[in-house]
């Protein structure tokens, strides 16, 4: 037993919990520093057991923090996107209906799902939060 946690436990396994140490993420901020991380850490084989074993915990601790605290699902509707962003950059109301040209009780609609979000509206969106307007459609 005392090999398997010895091989577990390896020099670069140390330097890594030094770095970052594995706990559970609480923060936007933590799922981002784990994102990087893991984006430059992860491949198919590694060398060292304790840096696989760090990754293997590391990534399951980011699927914890998403499902806790990000819970849009891979098939979100422009709608579920549009209301996403709105939270994430704490968007009133009244700067939607200034940003897509209508009133905000139409805003309120929309938020609502009670009227779709046109191609306007969408053009509109994708040019100011440069992204692909296609995503809200």
């Amino acid at each position: 037993m005392t090999t398997i946690a010895s091989s577990v436990y390896s020099d670069r396994y140390r330097h890594l919990i030094r770095q970052f140490p594995l706990r559970q993420l609480r923060t936007k901020a933590d799922a981002e520093a784990a994102t990087r991380i893991l984006d430059h850490l992860f491949r198919d084989r590694y060398d060292d057991e304790g840096e696989a074993a760090y990754v293997y915990v590391l990534a399951g601790l980011l699927e914890d923090y998403e499902k806790r605290y990000d819970p849009t699902p891979d098939t979100a509707c422009g709608l579920d996107i549009l209301r996403s962003i709105v939270e994430e950059h704490g968007l009133k109301q009244a700067d939607l209906a200034e940003l897509l040209q209508i009133g905000q009780s139409a805003v309120s609609m929309i938020l609502s799902g009670d009227r779709p979000i046109t191609a306007e509206h969408a053009r509109r969106l994708g040019k100011r939060l440069k992204i692909d307007p296609g995503v809200f459609l």
